[in-house]
């Protein structure tokens, strides 16, 4: 019962050749780089956009400005008409 010896050096020598987790961990290591290329790709494109919305934005705020500060000018000429910039009314006074 004691004399029988069990040599376990031949299967860890036999494991060590088959490398499974190096090619797992290397295939696992590429696909999280893939991922995360993908996502900066998507996070630079969504930004660019947001930045596309927001440009637009002060530029039709920009002419909207232009534009009530003609009206001012305009119904400034005018002694009997009143502009009123905060609520956007033209307001005339007839007598």
């Amino acid at each position: 019962m004691f004399g029988t010896r069990v040599f376990l050096g031949k299967r860890e020598r036999d494991e060590a050749e088959k490398p499974f987790w190096i090619s797992f961990s290397d295939f696992m290591t590429a696909l999280m780089t893939l991922f995360l290329i993908v996502m900066v790709i998507s996070l630079l494109s969504v930004t660019k956009q947001l930045r596309e919305v927001q440009r637009e934005e002060l530029d039709r705020q920009a002419a909207i400005e232009r534009i009530l500060h003609d009206v001012e000018l305009i119904t400034n000429q005018f002694e009997d008409v009143f502009f009123n910039k905060e609520r956007l009314t033209i307001d005339c006074v007839f007598h």
